[in-house]
């Protein structure tokens, strides 16, 4: 009877070991991945990879983030060494460029030599500077993983998706970490966040200029989402000058500040309407 007690306890000892590893962040996580900088018909002349902060108090972090390919046991280390990041707020870090192809980034938060792969790889947070030599670690001092296309590490039961030159993969929403990388990251056009980031605030409702669509603020600052009769198949934002803002899926997000004028297109028809960015 003592034997199995015994038994049983260190199964539960175990069990607790293990449910700690994969806790969910609830500090600084891995927010977007961009690895074609200044690859051909690459959107950024560099590679990146951004920090959120998901808390309500700011953070004061040391420790590294590591690289290594999508199967590869070998990591490259990225000290970061007491950063600083405001509740709600992103950290930059540029890595790499291949060429000067593409847009230049916004001024960086930090700076690296890694080359960060287009298609798959993985990144981990770590809370120390210990180099790890598994293919896919699982320690307590991770303190966020992400794994896209084709790695051999992820948190979860899939990798986020692949990308490419043009691509990354952005945490959507950044306030979102179920330790699931496939759910919680979105493959969309690069948006390089430092922490200065003020994409401006969504102001009054739209309005309309033809049939009924709505767009409203989320509680993500800078963002909001559309409505519109049908399924949405095609989604157009532009400020009054014609200028394209990015976007993905149904929440938009834009750098851009004005009026706004957002064209929806469903299988019921095309709406129009206006919105405004302070």
């Amino acid at each position: 009877m003592i034997t199995f007690l015994k038994k049983a306890l260190f199964v539960c000892a175990l069990f607790i070991s293990f449910s700690n590893l994969f806790a969910q962040s609830t500090t600084l996580v891995i927010s977007q991945v961009y690895g074609g900088g200044g690859n051909k018909d690459a959107a950024f002349t560099n590679d990146f990879i951004e920090l959120y902060n998901l808390s309500e108090d700011t953070v004061l972090f040391s420790g590294s983030l590591q690289y290594a390919a999508a199967t590869s046991s070998s990591w490259s280390l990225i000290p970061l060494t007491e950063i600083k990041v405001a509740p709600a707020a992103f950290y930059l870090i540029a890595l790499n460029s291949s060429a000067a192809i593409g847009e230049k980034l916004p001024l960086a938060d930090q700076y690296g030599d890694e080359n960060l792969s287009s298609s798959s790889g993985k990144i981990i947070l770590c809370s120390d500077l210990v180099e790890r030599i598994e293919e896919n670690p699982n320690d307590k001092g991770i303190v966020d993983k992400v794994g896209y296309g084709s790695a051999s590490g992820f948190e979860g039961a899939f990798a986020a998706s692949g990308i490419n030159s043009s691509k990354a993969v952005i945490r959507t929403p950044e306030t979102q970490d179920t330790d699931e990388n496939m759910e919680d990251f979105a493959v969309g056009t690069p948006i390089p966040r430092n922490s200065n980031y003020n994409p401006g605030t969504i102001t009054g409702n739209i309005e309309p200029l033809s049939g009924k669509i709505s767009i409203f603020p989320t509680p993500s600052v800078g963002k909001f989402s559309i409505t519109a009769p049908g399924t949405i198949k095609e989604v157009s934002v532009k400020d009054l000058s014609g200028n394209e803002v990015l976007f993905y899926s149904k929440q938009i997000e834009t750098r851009l500040k004005g009026i706004l004028e957002v064209t929806v297109i469903t299988e019921k028809g095309v709406f129009v309407g206006k919105t405004a960015v302070l």
